[in-house]
C-alpha cells in the first residue's frame, strides 16, 4: 500500500474518533450531565482543534505534491541534457577514406538522427513542465528553473546543429568521392582509347586502310557515347564547386584534368583520322598507279613489236588489235587525269615550302645599292644586274630550267648537260665573258667556261657506269635451237629458276637450287651481249610466250605467268644483251686552252668536249616506258 493510501487510512482512523468523541459529548449534553457546559466547550475544543489539522495536513500534502514536481522536472532535465550531450559525443569527424566508407558513414548517421528524434519529445517535455512550473514558483525556484530549461535547449540546439552539418559534410564527402570515381573511370577510360588510336598499325593496301578507318571511326561513336557520362560528371564538379565545397582546389583540378584530357583525346582522334585519310588516298593512288604502270606495261609489248605482219589478215589483225589499245587508252584518260592532280600530303608539303620560301623572303636582308656609274669615256664601270645579263659582275649566271620530268627522272639530254658558268658585262681590264661568245675586250674563246670562284673551275667528274641489271624468277622454258641449222634434242616445256645477273642467264631447277649454285642439268650461264628478245607471235599454243636467241646460235623460248611478267622479262633482258657506250667519256680539260685571267681576276677553264650521252640506267629506262604522265611533287 502507498503512502497516500495510509495517509487515507490513517485519516479515517481519526475522524471516526473525533465522530466518536462528539458523540460521547453529545450523549452526555442530553443526559443532563452537571458539566455539560464543560462538555460542551471541550466538544468545540476538540472539533477546532481536527479541522485545524485536517488543513495543516491539506497544506502539506499540497507542498509535497509541488516539491515532488518540482524535483521531478529536475530529474528529467538533467536525464535529457546528459542523453542529448551523449548523443553529441557519438558524432565522429571521420568522413571515410573512400566512397564506400563514406556511404557505410552516412548510413550510421542516418541511424544517430532517428535516435536523435526520440529524444526531441523528451525536451519538449522538459520544456512544457519548465514553463507550467515557471508560474508556479517565483524568485530563485523560478531562476533555477528556467536554468534547467535554458541549459536543456541549448544542448538540444548544438546536437541538432552538429548533426546537420555532420550529415552536410557527409553528403558533400560522398558527393565528392562518386565524383573522383567517375573522373577515374573516365580517365581509365581514355587511356584505353589513346591506347587503341595509337596502337594500329599502318594499313598496307586500300582494304586495310578502310578496315582501319572503320575500327577508326567505332572509337569515334564510343566517345560520343560517353558523352553523357562526362557532361554528368562536369555538373557534379561544378555544382561541388558551386557549393563551396571544403575540397575546392582539388575538384577543380580534376575537372581541369578530366576537360583537358578529353580535349586531347579528340585531337589525337581527329589527328589520326586525318592521317588516315592522307594514307588511304596514298594508297589509292599508289594502286591506281600500279594498275596504270601495269596496264601499260602489257601494252608496251604490243606498241614495241617488230612485227608488222606478212599478209593481209596479219596486218588487219594487228590494227585491230592496234584500234583496241586507242579506245583503251582513251578510256583510261580519265584514270591519268586522276593521277595527275596532287594529294592531300602534296599539298601540305606544297603549303608548307611556300610558307617557308615566304618567310626567307621577309628575312632576308635587302639588297645593297647598284654603286654609283662613271661618266668617262662613256663606259660604265659597273652596270646594275638587270643590264649584264641578268648578273651582276663576279656572280655566276644561274642553270637553264631543266626540261620537265617524267615520273620524276629527268631526261637524259638534260642530265648530260653541263650548266655554263657566265660573268656579266666586261670590266675594264679585261675581264671574262659570258661562255660561248666572245665579249668586248675579252680573250675567252669560245667553249670555255668562265667562273669566278676556283672551287668551281674543277672539272666535272664522269658520270659513274650504270649499274648492271638483275632478275630472277621461275619461268616455263622450251629449248629450240642448238645451235645455228641444229635443233635442240629435247625440245619438251620444263619449269626452271632463271637468275639474270652479271649480263648472264643462268638456269636452276628452284629457288634452293639456285641458293646453294646447283645449274639446272650442268648448263652453264647463257651470256647475254648480244642476244635478241621478244615476244613470240607466231607461236599460239601457249599465251605470254617470249623467244631469246644467243650469239651462238641457241635459241629458247620462255612462258611467263601473265603479260606483265613477260614485259619485265623482255625489258631487262634487252637491257641485258644491249650494247655499252661507244668509247670512255673524255676527261674535261684534256682539250682547249686556258684563258688569261687578268690580274687578280677571275680563273678560265676549257670546257669538255662534248661527249656521247652514256645509255640511261634501267631504273630511268623503266619509268620513261611506263609513265606517259609526270609525277606529282
Amino acid at each position: 500500500m502507498s503512502c497516500r493510501g495510509l495517509s487515507a487510512l490513517r485519516h479515517r482512523s481519526e475522524q471516526e474518533r473525533v465522530d466518536g468523541a462528539n458523540g460521547l459529548a453529545d450523549a452526555l449534553i442530553a443526559a443532563g450531565h452537571p458539566e455539560n457546559a464543560t462538555v460542551a466547550e471541550w466538544k468545540d475544543g476538540l472539533n477546532e482543534a481536527w479541522a485545524d489539522l485536517l488543513e495543516l495536513m491539506d497544506t502539506r500534502a499540497q507542498m509535497l505534491a509541488a516539491s515532488h514536481e518540482l524535483q521531478r522536472f529536475y530529474h528529467d532535465a538533467r536525464e535529457t541534457l546528459a542523453q542529448v550531450r551523449h548523443k553529441q559525443q557519438q558524432l565522429p569527424e571521420e568522413l571515410g577514406r573512400d566512397l564506400n566508407a563514406a556511404e557505410a558513414l552516412q548510413r550510421l548517421h542516418g541511424a544517430h538522427e532517428r535516435d536523435i528524434q526520440a529524444l526531441s519529445a523528451q525536451v519538449q517535455q522538459v520544456q512544457e513542465d519548465a514553463s507550467r512550473l515557471a508560474k508556479a514558483y517565483a524568485g530563485d525556484k523560478a531562476a533555477d528553473i528556467r536554468r534547467h530549461e535554458r541549459a536543456v535547449a541549448e544542448a538540444w540546439a548544438q546536437l541538432r546543429g552538429a548533426s546537420q552539418a555532420r550529415g552536410r559534410r557527409l553528403g558533400a564527402a560522398v558527393e565528392q568521392f562518386r565524383f573522383a570515381r567517375a573522373v577515374r573511370d573516365l580517365l581509365l577510360w581514355m587511356d584505353g582509347v589513346r591506347l587503341q588510336i595509337e596502337a594500329q598499325e599502318r594499313p598496307r593496301d586500300v582494304s586495310a586502310a578502310d578496315l582501319v578507318i572503320k575500327n577508326h571511326q567505332s572509337i569515334k561513336a564510343e566517345v560520343e557515347a560517353r558523352a553523357d557520362s562526362f557532361d554528368a560528371c562536369v555538373a557534379m564538379g561544378t555544382a561541388l564547386l558551386g557549393q563551396g565545397h571544403h575540397a575546392a582546389d582539388k575538384i577543380s583540378e580534376q575537372l581541369a584534368q578530366l576537360q583537358e584530357r578529353r580535349r586531347d583525346i579528340g585531337t589525337r582522334w581527329q589527328d589520326k583520322m586525318d592521317w588516315l585519310q592522307i594514307v588511304l588516298e596514298v594508297l589509292v593512288f599508289g594502286r591506281d598507279a600500279g594498275m596504270a604502270e601495269a596496264w601499260l606495261a602489257t601494252q608496251e609489248p604490243l606498241l614495241r613489236s617488230p612485227e608488222l605482219g606478212s599478209s593481209v589478215a596479219e596486218v588487219e589483225q594487228l590494227l585491230k588489235r592496234h584500234r583496241g589499245f586507242q579506245k583503251a587508252a582513251a578510256a583510261w584518260d580519265e584514270r591519268f587525269a586522276a593521277l595527275r592532280r596532287l594529294t592531300t600530303l602534296e599539298e601540305k608539303e606544297r603549303r608548307r615550302r611556300e610558307e617557308e620560301e615566304e618567310a626567307a623572303r621577309k628575312t632576308q636582308a635587302p639588297p645593297p645599292p647598284p654603286p654609283a656609274q662613271a661618266e668617262a669615256g662613256g663606259v660604265p664601270t659597273s652596270a646594275p644586274p638587270d643590264t649584264q645579263n641578268g648578273l651582276g659582275s663576279g656572280e655566276l649566271q644561274r642553270a637553264p630550267p631543266e626540261p620537265p620530268a617524267l615520273n620524276g627522272i629527268c631526261p637524259d639530254s638534260a642530265a648530260a648537260q653541263v650548266p655554263a658558268l657566265t660573268n656579266g658585262a666586261q670590266e675594264q681590264g679585261g675581264a671574262p665573258s659570258l661562255g660561248g661568245s666572245p665579249q668586248k675586250g675579252g680573250g675567252v674563246e669560245p667553249g670555255e667556261v668562265v667562273t669566278s670562284d676556283p672551287a668551281l673551275a674543277a672539272p666535272l667528274p664522269p658520270r659513274p657506269p650504270p649499274a648492271p641489271p638483275s632478275l630472277e624468277g621461275g619461268l616455263c622454258r622450251k629449248h629450240e635451237m642448238e645451235a645455228q641449222g641444229k635443233k635442240a634434242p629435247n625440245r619438251s616445256w620444263q619449269s626452271v629458276y632463271c637468275v639474270l645477273r652479271g649480263g648472264s642467264l643462268s638456269f636452276y631447277k628452284d629457288a634452293r637450287s639456285a641458293g646453294v649454285g646447283a645449274p639446272f642439268h650442268g648448263e652453264p650461264p647463257a651470256p647475254l651481249p648480244g642476244a635478241r628478245c621478244h615476244p613470240a607471235l607466231h607461236y599460239r599454243k601457249r599465251k605470254h610466250v617470249f623467244k631469246l636467241g644467243l650469239s651462238d646460235g641457241k635459241e629458247y623460248l620462255f612462258q611467263a605467268k601473265d603479260e606483265a611478267e613477260m614485259s619485265t622479262w623482255l625489258r631487262v633482258i634487252q637491257a641485258a644483251a644491249a650494247p655499252g657506250p661507244s668509247g670512255p667519256r673524255e676527261a674535261p680539260g684534256g682539250g682547249g686552252g686556258t684563258g688569261t685571267p687578268g690580274r687578280g681576276g677571275p680563273r678560265a677553264t676549257s670546257a669538255p668536249p662534248p661527249a656521247q650521252p652514256p645509255p640511261p640506267r634501267e631504273g630511268k629506262e623503266r619509268e620513261k616506258r611506263f609513265s606517259f604522265f609526270k609525277k606529282n611533287k
